[in-house]
């Protein structure tokens, strides 16, 4: 297969996207918790941000797809589909706090582990 000239491109700012979903994912989870146990007014904050998150892990699926990058679109996707099917999920089954954050937490794992995965190693110096 042909690279592309925005290959390159694409794949330095990978750790760059996961690196913003990882911090949205995070900012997420602090105001849903911020929410619940002190000021419910940071839970308007966590509902507004949830369509931003969907659509950063759908650009960062797309990115990975569009650098080759298949473990990282994968994870991606799978963050995606997470966020995408909690919602009817907490309609049908109604195990609204618990579900949420099985959701979250599997969420911030998998980004987590794609951006250490991503990052450049260090070097062990020579004896």
């Amino acid at each position: 297969m042909t690279r592309t000239p925005l290959e390159p491109l694409l794949r330095a700012s990978l750790p760059w996207l996961l690196a913003v979903l990882l911090l949205a994912i995070t900012a997420q989870i602090a105001f849903a918790t911020t929410g619940l146990l002190s000021r419910p007014a940071f839970l308007g904050p966590h509902r507004s941000m949830a369509p931003w998150l969907t659509g950063l892990a759908g650009l960062a699926a797309a990115v990975a797809l569009l650098a080759r990058d298949g473990r990282v679109a994968i994870g991606c996707v799978a963050i995606l589909a997470l966020l995408l099917a909690e919602g009817p999920l907490i309609r049908s089954v109604g195990l609204v706090r618990s579900l949420h954050a099985v959701v979250a937490l599997a969420a911030f794992a998998i980004a987590l582990l794609l951006l250490r995965d991503r990052l450049p190693r260090r070097r062990e110096a020579a004896p």
